[in-house]
């Protein structure tokens, strides 16, 4: 597996936690950490909106930093992404 991918679409406090409890991740996340626009914002190019160009809003090392998280914003949800760092 090259990266996980998951699309969050509502503000609220997110979990990263193993079966035994352990929790390596914990934030609130709000609409402007998950979208990049709002209902009277004009909308970015599409020029900008390619993976090359998007920026994440949030990144965290995990596991002593060995795993990346991170939240891309987008149109309708931002996507969490966790790759091998």
């Amino acid at each position: 597996m090259d990266a996980f991918e998951c699309p969050l679409s509502q503000e609220g406090r997110y979990r990263l936690q193993f079966s035994t409890g352990w929790v390596i991740w914990e934030r609130f996340l709000a609409l402007d950490d998950l979208l990049l626009v709002h209902e009277r914002e004009d909308l970015p190019l599409a020029a900008d909106m390619d993976e090359e160009h998007r920026h994440p809003g949030i990144v965290d090392l995990l596991l002593d930093g060995e795993y990346r998280l991170s939240v891309l914003p987008g149109l309708t949800a931002g996507t969490l992404t966790i790759r091998k760092a």
